[in-house]
This record gives structure tokens, C-alpha cells and sequence, in this order.
């Protein structure tokens, strides 16, 4: 489960960093946009942070399901947050997605990448993905390759899948 730090604090640390001389921040999480201090979400955070005076604030690791153009305007809104998106998608195929236990699809990719670039088309956005998942076929990673060679990512990082024990993944075949 995720533990979301409270507003203040990080707002509180922000502030400490700028008057020590800190000009950049990275908000960096395993999925950024499911912060919630139980009253506010991501959003509301990057604001305030944002009202701190700090000149750049860096976004890292925007779950592909929790992504939205929403979102995107809201934090974009903000000069000082960086027109950068780091969004692990993972995979392409929706059969490979659906394995990984991924609750998004190709589409939903295409639709919310799609109408971020259209609305912010000096967005940066760098993703990873994984190859050899369990299960995985030639016409999966094809479509794959499709997809990463449409989505123009500025940087991708390719991981080979790794077996490891006591993931859900392990006892897969294939």
C-alpha cells in the first residue's frame, strides 16, 4: 500500500531546500499521481509547491492509469513545473498488459499520450518497458515495437523480464 507524506511537510521541506539555495525539486514516487494526504490530491500538491518560489519542479513516474489530459493541464498550469513526463507503460499489448496485471489498455495509451502532446506539444516524455514477460509473443512485442516507434518517447529504457520469487509474475508459464 501507498503512504502518502502530508501537504505541509513536503511543502514545508520545499521551502527549506529553496532558502539553502535548491532551485529544482523532483517529485518522485512509484505512481506521483495517487498522492492523496486524505484532503488533497497530486494536483493540489504540485500548487503549493508551486507557490513555494522553487523554479523547477520535475514530475517522475506517472502511472499510465492514473495519467490524464486533466491532470496534465492542472500541473502544466504552473510555469515552473517542467514540460517533462516520465510514464512507465510497460507494454503495448493488451494481452500482455492484461498479465501483468496492468489496468490499462493500448488505447488508453494512444488517447491520453495523444491528447497530451496535442495540448502540450513541447511535452518531453520518456517511458520503459519490459520485454521477455511471461507469455509474451512475437506479435506482442511486434506491437510493442509499433507502439514505441509511434509514441516518439524522447528516451526509453527496455528492461529484459527477470524471474523472481515471490512476484506474482514467477509462477507464470512462457
Amino acid at each position: 500500500a501507498m503512504v502518502s507524506r502530508t501537504r505541509d511537510s513536503i511543502v514545508r521541506e520545499v521551502e527549506s531546500l529553496r532558502e539553502n539555495g535548491v532551485r529544482e525539486v523532483s517529485l518522485l514516487a512509484q505512481d506521483v499521481a495517487s498522492y492523496s494526504d486524505g484532503r488533497r490530491r497530486f494536483a493540489d500538491l504540485v500548487g503549493a509547491i508551486a507557490g513555494t518560489g522553487v523554479d523547477w519542479i520535475r514530475v517522475l513516474y506517472l502511472h499510465p492509469s492514473s495519467l490524464s489530459i486533466d491532470l496534465a493541464k492542472r500541473i502544466f498550469e504552473h510555469p515552473s513545473v517542467c514540460r517533462y513526463l516520465e510514464v512507465p507503460i510497460q507494454h503495448a499489448s493488451d494481452r500482455v498488459l492484461e498479465r501483468m496485471g496492468r489496468h490499462y489498455t493500448r488505447k488508453h495509451l494512444e488517447r491520453v499520450l495523444g491528447g497530451i502532446r496535442s495540448e502540450f506539444p513541447d511535452v518531453v516524455v520518456r517511458s520503459e518497458v519490459m520485454v521477455g514477460f511471461p507469455g509474451e509473443e512475437e506479435s506482442d512485442f511486434d506491437e510493442l515495437k509499433a507502439f514505441v516507434e509511434s509514441a516518439q518517447f524522447a528516451s526509453l529504457g527496455v528492461f529484459v523480464y527477470s524471474r523472481e520469487e515471490g512476484t506474482a509474475a514467477y509462477s507464470l508459464d512462457g
